[in-house]
């Protein structure tokens, strides 16, 4: 015995409807955060996807140049992404969205999934 056409269509509906809904709500752009936020309540925000405001710093204390955003108070976050689309950024205004982690060596970074100038 089968499933009767009326609940195909019906198991059908709720199945779109499922994933209509969980496309919604992924599509919506993530809270933002304060960089201080992030520096202080550090575990709070770990696995969290955040919007971040600040500015692109550039440090080279061993190896490789590595890349931050910056408040005033110089609250920084590492921000993981290609090397080239931050160096031409260094300086100025950034929006970045990302996933926050942290780690023993790198400390507080920032996956990061989207990046805009700030206008």
């Amino acid at each position: 015995m089968g499933l009767r056409r009326a609940e195909v269509v019906l198991v059908s509906i709720l199945a779109v409807l499922a994933v209509l809904v969980t496309l919604v709500v992924r599509a919506q752009p993530p809270p933002s955060e304060s960089l201080e936020a992030i520096h202080f309540n550090t575990e709070e925000y770990v696995g969290k996807r955040v919007r971040l405001s600040g500015t692109v710093r550039v440090f080279q204390d061993t190896g490789a140049p590595y890349y931050v955003l910056e408040d005033a108070q110089q609250n920084r976050v590492l921000l993981r992404s290609d090397p080239r689309a931050l160096a031409p950024l260094v300086g100025k205004g950034l929006t970045v969205t990302g996933v926050v982690g942290f780690d023993d060596t790198a400390g507080i970074y920032l996956t990061v999934q989207d990046l805009a100038p700030n206008r």
